[in-house]
């Protein structure tokens, strides 16, 4: 019998690292994640309990009235949480902001913070 083609596996490996992430969450998350590496053979790899972002950090997203009635979103003060941690963060972003079309989990671009101040991920935890 042979392989399955690169990007059977490919497919298969995604859902599998989407459909963790998902049970991980409260039924009717709107999260998908998308933040996952990929090994040398350009296939996913779960990262789920990876350090998103080491040391503290505060997570935070602007409302945009575009997508609806919400407000803006700052989480707590994490310290060197992991990529399912990031899960829930991004679901609870989701639900504060009102921002149903930016649902993919897919990076954090990270501000340092002064001396002192606590780095914030910014706009765009959701893709």
């Amino acid at each position: 019998m042979s392989e399955p083609a690169k990007d059977e596996v490919f497919q298969q490996r995604l859902g599998e690292i989407e459909e963790r992430a998902a049970e991980s969450l409260p039924v009717g998350s709107l999260v998908v994640y998308g933040a996952f590496e990929l090994d040398a053979a350009g296939l996913p790899v779960d990262n789920l309990d990876k350090v998103a972002v080491e040391g503290r950090c505060v997570f935070t997203q602007k409302y945009d009235p575009l997508f609806g009635k919400g407000k803006d979103y700052t989480s707590g003060e994490f310290t060197s949480p992991t990529w399912l941690q990031l899960c829930w963060l991004a679901n609870e972003m989701i639900r504060v902001t009102r921002n149903q079309q930016h649902v993919f989990l897919e990076g954090h671009p990270a501000e340092r913070g002064k001396r002192g101040e606590v780095p914030q991920a910014r706009n765009g935890v959701l893709e």
